[in-house]
């Protein structure tokens, strides 16, 4: 078990590096300054522990129901085809990138919260965690 457990690590390492909302966040308060060690290290500890949850709590879950796997793998498929749609419309229409703009700093506090909301109600770190 540790060993797939270190095989997933790895593997969404590799995911975690590609740039979507919570890298492109992070690398927005690196350009400003602005808390950028705490940001990090809380996107880390969130990711450990939904990895965790994903090796531990969801493959035990899938293994007593094998039929949730054809739901989940269903769900999977129209979740990446709406992602997919999302990107190809951006990539149509054209987005505006990262900028450091300059403006009044925000408190600890207000960075953590929103780490966590970038974090958390991300849809896509469910899909590469669990």
């Amino acid at each position: 078990m540790w060993e797939s457990y270190i095989t997933g690590l790895v593997v969404c390492g590799g995911i975690i590096m590609a740039i979507g909302a919570q890298n492109a966040y992070i690398l927005g308060l690196a350009i400003r300054r602005e808390y950028h060690w705490w940001s990090a290290g809380l996107c880390i500890s969130a990711d450990i522990i939904l990895l965790t949850a994903g090796m531990f709590g969801v493959s035990a879950f899938l293994l007593t129901m094998p039929s949730a796997m054809e739901v989940m793998r269903w769900v999977g498929v129209v979740f990446l085809s709406w992602l997919a749609a999302q990107a190809l419309f951006r990539a149509v229409s054209g987005r505006q990138g990262l900028s450091a703009e300059a403006g009044k700093a925000r408190s600890l506090t207000k960075v953590i919260f929103a780490t966590l909301a970038v974090t958390v109600l991300n849809p896509q770190v469910y899909l590469d965690t669990l």
